[in-house]
């Protein structure tokens, strides 16, 4: 006989004849962290579609539209439009190539992510290497944030706006720069760089559906919405206050770098994609053996 060891996310409790229990990091019904989950980053990013200009060549009209769409206002790189490099982000050289990393988590450690859409779509945001739980969600007022967003921008001497051929100007939206502020220091509230969503909000906060309310690696992200998820670097086995929360193997053994990303494949293979590192802790056991294991 097999024993059934399957169980309910939405509850926690064993379906059958299972002992198993969900790991709670999220009050689902409250749509609040669990007890005893200490934070230690809040991170407030952005999601960007940058849009193109009406133009006429010749007899044939073009009518604009969405050329791409960026995570946090930043291509994959790192890198900005203008070829600059950001300060505030961390380089990662692997096989000869540097990457810019904004996402810089601690392994062990356990974060909360709010995803400010500000497109016109729902975007399937997806994590590798983890799974998160998502916190709640909550409409905010688009217009005024765009506006505060936009008006935080410091403009740039080598960056070309196309709508006036002249370097972008304090006060406007650059497509690629990154967010408007610095990643770490920007907004004392939350790491990523933008102006802080709290004034903006508008609606009710809203728990996750009774289908969320367990380990997910793809959370639904509304447009006028933003969606909080509770993002723990570590094995989704260990209890909220285990001693051990590191990983079985070195996250970063071979400067592996991770992916965060939208799960439509157009959105995602058109710069809706940013690599993250999980910086090891030192001395921590790994069961897990490179060159033996993996």
């Amino acid at each position: 006989m097999v024993t059934d060891n399957s169980y309910n996310p939405a509850v926690g409790t064993p379906i059958r004849t299972g002992a198993q229990r969900i790991v709670r990091l999220v009050d689902p019904v409250a749509g609040t962290l669990a007890a005893g989950v200490t934070v230690a980053h809040n991170r407030q990013m952005t999601l960007n579609e940058v849009m193109g200009m009406k133009t006429k060549v010749g007899k044939i009209k073009y009518p604009g539209g969405p050329l791409e769409i960026l995570v946090n206002n930043t291509k994959w790189s790192g890198e900005q439009s203008g070829g600059g490099i950001r300060a505030d982000f961390t380089p990662v050289p692997l096989n000869g190539i540097t990457t810019y990393m904004s996402e810089v988590p601690v392994e062990g450690t356990t974060e909360v992510w709010e995803i400010i859409n500000l497109t016109a779509d729902t975007h399937p945001m997806h994590t590798h290497l983890i799974q998160t739980q998502i916190l709640n969600r909550e409409a905010f007022d688009v217009k005024r944030y765009t506006a505060a967003y936009v008006a935080a921008f410091p403009g740039s001497a080598t960056i070309i706006d196309p709508a006036t051929g002249l370097p972008y100007a304090p006060g406007v939206y650059i497509p690629g720069f990154g967010p408007p502020l610095d990643y770490n220091t920007g907004n004392p509230l939350a790491l990523g760089g933008n102006p802080d969503i709290t004034p903006f909000l508008s609606g009710l906060l809203v728990p996750p559906a009774p289908n969320e309310a367990g380990w997910k690696d793809t959370m639904q992200s509304p447009p006028g919405t933003v969606t909080r998820f509770v993002a723990r670097f570590a094995p989704m086995d260990r209890a909220v206050n285990a001693a051990n929360l590191n990983f079985p193997f070195d996250p970063f053994a071979l400067q592996y770098n991770y992916v965060w990303h939208c799960h439509i494949v157009d959105h995602e293979d058109n710069e809706m994609m940013r690599p993250y590192i999980v910086t090891p802790q030192p001395g921590a056991v790994r069961t897990y053996v490179q060159g033996v294991d993996y």
